[in-house]
């Protein structure tokens, strides 16, 4: 069944990637009226986030991020699909990328590097910047429930030279796996998605809500003894983004608990807020709550 599923898809892919981009532009504009006025896809989500992660908003202004994120969100599904056809040198035209000076220098001093970003759009298209890193990059993925359509995620991303290791798997042990040492990886790790288990840390406040985040980036960053930056994904136009490349943390031995999640917690906020259209507010982030007698940490303006 996996196959038969996955030479539709594949076909679809192929078919919409070999398009140039005013016309995909014109598919993501009918998308949009379908997803928005006809279908109402997961409106009630969208609305409900932005009504509490920005309550000083009047609802002419939350409805307007809606709107503005569902353009955004079409944009990003036709250009997902793009990606998977579309040369390096095409792509370089819609990319610019600041700073990559800093993860030159840190490949010089012989470390690895974890790369940290949200969801923002188009978060896929990040496998064009770790390709031109120095570093081997490393992406850490959940499975999806559809395998054809995993099957054909995965090879557009692969293409990109990026070494894909399930969540579930043990990521260094399946890294010294495949013969890289610990010393010229390039790891790329979403930060804001949210973790099963909400008995676990870390919970913070996040968008005017209590908010659980996955703790990997702390642990991974001091086991590998690495920096960390954070990457803000910027978009400019239909389909022209600049990513924006920020020193995070250079000795992650230095921080305690979990202050290097709060720390990428507070970036991936602040990215928000400069461009609040650009973030999944499809996303069912705020699902699970947070169990009784499970801490949350309090930012000091909130303590």
């Amino acid at each position: 069944m996996k196959r038969l599923a996955y030479y539709p898809i594949k076909f679809l892919y192929l078919f919409i990637g070999i398009q140039p981009f005013w016309l995909l532009h014109l598919f993501s504009d009918f998308l949009f009226f379908l997803l928005f006025h006809v279908i109402d896809y997961r409106k009630r989500v969208v609305f409900e986030n932005l009504r509490n992660a920005f309550p000083d908003k009047s609802e002419h202004e939350q409805k307007l991020i809606a709107r503005k994120f569902y353009h955004n969100f079409c944009d990003f599904l036709l250009e997902t699909v793009k990606f998977g056809t579309i040369s390096e040198e095409k792509l370089s035209k819609h990319i610019v990328i600041n700073n990559m000076e800093l993860l030159k220098t840190i490949h010089a001093s012989g470390r690895s590097v974890i790369y940290t970003a949200g969801h923002q759009f188009n978060w896929e298209w990040l496998l064009y910047l770790t390709k031109l890193a120095p570093a081997q990059a490393v992406g850490i993925y959940a499975a999806l429930s559809n395998k054809a359509f995993e099957q054909v995620q995965y090879e557009a991303r692969h293409r990109w030279n990026m070494i894909l290791i399930p969540r579930s798997n043990g990521v260094l042990d399946a890294i010294r796996e495949k013969g890289i040492t610990a010393n010229e990886i390039g790891m790329l790790l979403f930060s804001d998605q949210r973790p099963p288990n909400p008995k676990k840390p870390y919970w913070t406040m996040f968008l005017n809500q209590e908010t659980q985040f996955f703790t990997g980036a702390d642990r991974l960053s001091k086991e590998l003894d690495c920096p960390l930056v954070y990457i803000e994904l910027i978009k400019n136009k239909r389909s022209y983004y600049t990513f924006d490349i920020q020193e995070l943390v250079d000795e992650p031995k230095d921080y305690q608990g979990y202050e290097i999640i709060e720390k990428i917690a507070n970036r991936i906020e602040e990215s928000i807020h400069r461009q609040p259209d650009n973030w999944l507010w499809s996303h069912k982030r705020w699902k699970l709550k947070r169990p009784e007698g499970v801490p949350i940490h309090l930012k000091e303006e909130n303590a």
